[in-house]
């Protein structure tokens, strides 16, 4: 993890993240499974079918198959967690390095998916944002709440931990 978010004065870094390898890659199972449905689909044919037209499904699904989990293996490379005393800072993106960050004032709640005793995905939520910030398949995500927990704690005492 080499990369360095831009940090204020005093700003300290408290726990950095990344997603684990497998679980990203397959992070779209379901889909992998309308994947295989779809290859036979075209393998089989259909009899009121032209030829030509059991390719659709078969291309659709290898494209499911095989296509999505290499798409997701090389994206997962890229992508990384930061979470300073002040902003969670996230990396993605495959073409392009896409880098944003929020403010933990504005840190609403957030809500953890198991996925088995050491995987889970976090999702954060922000005032500011109609949808959730997901962070994908984090080994040992506990680390991560412990630090949040707090915080929400005193959002709430001060009046602020509200959905709006």
């Amino acid at each position: 993890m080499s990369w360095q978010p831009p940090l204020y004065e005093g700003e300290q870094i408290l726990w950095r993240g990344r997603p684990a390898p497998r679980c990203y890659t397959f992070r779209h199972w379901r889909l992998n499974w309308v994947g295989v449905l779809l290859i036979c689909l075209g393998l089989a044919g259909w009899p009121f079918w032209p030829a030509w037209l059991g390719l659709l499904p078969l291309i659709a699904g290898l494209l499911l198959t095989v296509g999505l989990p290499v798409f997701n293996r090389c994206l997962w490379g890229r992508v990384d967690y930061i979470l300073t005393d002040r902003r969670l800072h996230w990396r993605g993106g495959l073409l392009r390095d896409h880098r944003a960050f929020r403010e933990l004032a504005d840190l609403a709640d957030f809500r953890v998916d198991r996925l088995s005793p050491q995987l889970a995905s976090v999702r954060l939520y922000f005032r500011a944002d109609a949808r959730p910030r997901r962070l994908f398949c984090l080994e040992y995500p506990q680390t991560l709440t412990a630090l949040l927990t707090p915080l929400l704690e005193r959002e709430a005492d001060r009046g602020f931990n509200s959905f709006c």
